[in-house]
């Protein structure tokens, strides 16, 4: 078997028969479909059967509801293929996305990466790495990767080698950014990159999902797990900014106050306002940091962000509340 596609699914009625159609329809024999249904209660459960039962290459794994680790661990498990690819249970893959990848996998690469397309309220944006199909220098693509900019830490735009991850499982303790918490040891694992310059992945944005909805929670757990992704590469020799988990600091500060929480955050705050401080003059100096973030970072280290912002919604909503 070539190729195992993972779709961890959750209550995705709505989108799940267009994810699997989208991809179904394309494959062969060296491919399977693993559907692990997280413990779904809208009829997602049974779509998923109904697909299995007509199509001999689409596998149905039910478990209780422990989160989206838990289920990529288990497709991980029964997968037999050679690769896996992801694919979120909301979005769909372009009608040449099989035998696109496929040419290039039975090269023997370790990671082939490609090119998606961002999908909001019907519109949909290309979102291209740039230039043509290559083979990619690893150190400066994880360089890339770590800053977020360029270089996002999806799973579904990528498909790696199984191998990979014999040592790796994904954090059941997040239910946001399990994909960013590993991503890069993966790729600090390959040793052959190949860059696929054509987009072939729909990435849904649905303003209903956990992963597009502010949670000052999630927000503050981020930051340690940019912080970890950003110690374990540097430890490792590998030359990343330290942009790449600091501006995790200011999200995070920036969502508090947007939220007007920040009496409830105070503790937490102080501890942004630290790491910021000890860092203003690398941030400021740094180029991988836009003018506008250095202006909030400059903001905070004086202590006038949340002032700015009172003051912006005292404008926008004419001295009412937000």
């Amino acid at each position: 078997m070539l190729l195992s596609i993972i779709i961890p699914i959750y209550n995705s009625k709505k989108y799940l028969t267009k994810c699997l159609s989208s991809i179904a329809s394309q494959l062969d024999a060296d491919a399977e479909i693993i559907c692990v249904d997280d413990g779904s209660t809208d009829g997602s459960e049974v779509i998923c059967d109904e697909f299995a039962a007509n199509h001999d290459n689409v596998k149905v794994f039910h478990k209780p509801n422990g989160g989206v680790s838990s289920a990529r661990n288990l497709g991980l498990e029964n997968a037999s293929g050679k690769y896996i690819a992801w694919v979120d249970s909301d979005d769909y893959v372009a009608d040449n996305w099989y035998l696109a990848i496929k040419e290039i996998l039975l090269q023997d690469y370790d990671i082939v990466c490609f090119d998606y397309f961002r999908v909001e309220n019907d519109r949909s944006k290309k979102m291209a790495y740039g230039g043509k199909s290559r083979i990619l220098n690893k150190a400066a693509y994880i360089a890339e990767l770590t800053l977020d900019e360029k270089v996002l830490s999806y799973l579904h735009t990528r498909v790696f080698k199984k191998v990979l991850f014999t040592e790796l499982k994904f954090p059941r303790d997040i239910s946001l950014m399990e994909d960013y918490s590993i991503i890069h040891k993966l790729f600090y694992d390959a040793e052959k990159i190949y860059y696929l310059a054509e987009p072939l992945y729909f990435y849904i944005i649905r303003n209903d999902s956990v992963s597009h909805s502010v949670h000052l929670g999630n927000c503050f757990k981020a930051m340690f797990i940019a912080k970890e992704r950003y110690q374990w590469l540097t430890a490792r020799g590998v030359k990343v900014s330290d942009v790449a988990y600091l501006k995790h600091y200011i999200y995070f500060v920036v969502a508090v106050i947007k939220e007007q929480e920040c009496d409830s955050w105070k503790k937490e705050l102080e501890l942004c306002h630290q790491e910021i401080s000890l860092n203003i003059k690398a941030l400021l100096l740094s180029k991988d940091v836009s003018i506008k973030n250095k202006v909030k970072y400059v903001m905070e280290y004086t202590n006038t962000l949340n002032i700015a912002y009172k003051i912006l919604s005292f404008v926008k909503f004419g001295g009412g509340k937000p």
